[in-house]
């Protein structure tokens, strides 16, 4: 019997470097243009369109506070969908496809730097490297993410 397997996309946010499970991303897109929206935090990278529809970008980077300059010619944005909205995430690379063996994802996340650990219930060690593992629906679903109007 095969060992079961955990497939994740690597990716550089950042300073940080994470894991989001492959089911979770719908698409891997350019971030083309991004259209700024006045009266929003700085994290809100605004809206692009994507095949005719709007899609709502976050800098994640800023957005978990690992942005130590813009993003560069390797970004990319994921889309992500939950509910039947699409939402999109700006990171700074998509390093690849990984994968691990399933007994290798661990739910000891106490060594998850705190912008990051509210956003991640699991991590997969790697190598001697922790690298958490990206709730998309921790993060979309949070207050923080869904306010986005300037104070």
């Amino acid at each position: 019997m095969a060992e079961r397997t955990w497939q994740g996309l690597a990716l550089r946010v950042g300073t940080a470097q994470l894991l989001c499970g492959v089911s979770r991303v719908a698409e891997i897109a350019d971030p083309g243009p991004v259209t700024p929206v006045c009266g929003t935090v700085g994290w809100f990278a605004g809206l692009a369109g994507l095949r005719g529809n709007v899609l709502p970008v976050t800098d994640l980077a800023a957005f978990l506070g690992v942005r130590e300059e813009g993003p560069g010619e390797h970004a990319r944005v994921l889309v992500i969908r939950r509910d039947e909205e699409n939402f999109g995430l700006l990171v700074d690379e998509v390093l690849g496809l990984r994968k691990f063996p399933a007994a290798a994802l661990s739910a000891d996340v106490a060594s998850v730097p705190d912008g990051l650990a509210m956003y991640v219930i699991e991590v997969i060690h790697d190598n001697g490297a922790t690298l958490p593992v990206l709730d998309p629906d921790l993060l979309i679903g949070s207050e923080k993410f869904l306010n986005v109007r300037a104070n």
